[in-house]
């Protein structure tokens, strides 16, 4: 199973206003208040649209949603959490 064949979730009114707003290219749904630039891990995947900002029914899942990225205390690098 590709990423445009998994179970979409229901688009929302929300979403389908933004998208019309937003004209062709992807649409972002990011959970939360956040301002740009969101944060990887609040985009909980992204919507495409078509040139008049009509869903075309694609959506890919961001994997990364819902990761944090921490700090390792001892090396200071980043991990994922």
């Amino acid at each position: 199973m590709d990423e445009t064949t998994v179970a979409r979730p229901e688009i929302s009114s929300e979403i389908r206003e933004a998208a019309r707003a937003a004209g062709g290219g992807w649409l972002d749904e990011v959970v939360g208040d956040h301002k740009p630039p969101v944060p990887q891990s609040f985009i909980k995947g992204a919507w495409r649209l078509d040139a008049n900002g009509e869903l075309t029914g694609e959506y890919v899942p961001n994997p990364d949603y819902g990761r944090r990225k921490v700090r390792c205390p001892y090396s200071g690098k980043p991990t994922s959490a």
